[in-house]
């Protein structure tokens, strides 16, 4: 392996899966619950803090497959569609950060205010 490489998932060993059974964000796709095995991953991915690094990697290596980043959606022929949601994602990582200060917080309002255009969230 590379440094290139190594540089390039260094952020795994901060991840919430690590060491979690893969079959979790690599459901059968001949399994009837397949859908259901996908939210229950999304839902595990939730509060990891290298959720966006995770997401980003899925983005630059083609990753079509599996849970990523919190979302089971990628493809390569709806690159804007990932690219938005990783900044999507961004925005709702920086708030969850931001949400412990009061919200007259300038920089949360405005990123409240992003994300509620965007309906990525609720606030």
């Amino acid at each position: 392996m590379t440094t290139d490489n190594i540089a390039n998932v260094a952020w795994f060993s901060r991840a919430k899966c690590r060491g979690a059974d893969p079959e979790i964000f690599f459901p059968d796709p001949e399994e009837t619950n397949v859908r259901s095995r996908h939210r229950q991953a999304e839902d595990f991915c939730s509060g990891c803090s290298v959720i966006v690094k995770c997401a980003e990697y899925a983005l630059e290596n083609h990753e079509v497959s599996g849970v990523w980043g919190g979302t089971a959606g990628w493809s390569h022929r709806h690159r804007k569609g990932n690219i938005a949601y990783i900044e999507r994602l961004k925005l709702t990582v920086e708030y969850e950060r931001l949400r412990e200060l009061p919200e007259s917080n300038v920089k949360r309002k405005k990123i409240a205010k992003v994300l509620k255009e965007r309906n990525a969230i609720k606030v």
